[in-house]
């Protein structure tokens, strides 16, 4: 049995992770796909968190119905702001985590 008390504002990107292309396609004969996939993933969690810290004491919470159903639906709008963001070009880190990816599987 789960315990509740365990789960955060942060754990619904942690379960859509998990059944995301990322995980679906980890045995997938091409390991740049692989690469691409887990390069934007690693974005979208930075974006949603860079906005959670940047909409903390903010009111959205209270758009959602405040307390702590507020803040689960926040934390969803947050994944989902990061996600689109990162598959729209993000901010360049995807590229960089790619990169080192590369670069680390040459040495291997």
């Amino acid at each position: 049995m789960t315990d509740l008390s365990l789960i955060t504002p942060t754990t619904p990107y942690a379960q859509t992770a998990a059944q995301s292309s990322l995980v679906a396609g980890a045995g997938s004969a091409d390991p740049d796909q692989n690469i691409d996939a887990v390069s934007k993933d690693f974005e979208a969690v930075f974006l949603s968190q860079m906005m959670e810290a940047m909409f903390s004491g903010d009111d959205l919470t209270n758009f959602f119905g405040g307390g702590a159903t507020g803040d689960i639906y926040k934390s969803y709008l947050l994944d989902q702001y990061g996600k689109i963001m990162a598959s729209a070009g993000g901010i360049g880190i995807a590229a960089s985590v790619k990169q080192e990816l590369l670069k680390m599987q040459e040495v291997a």
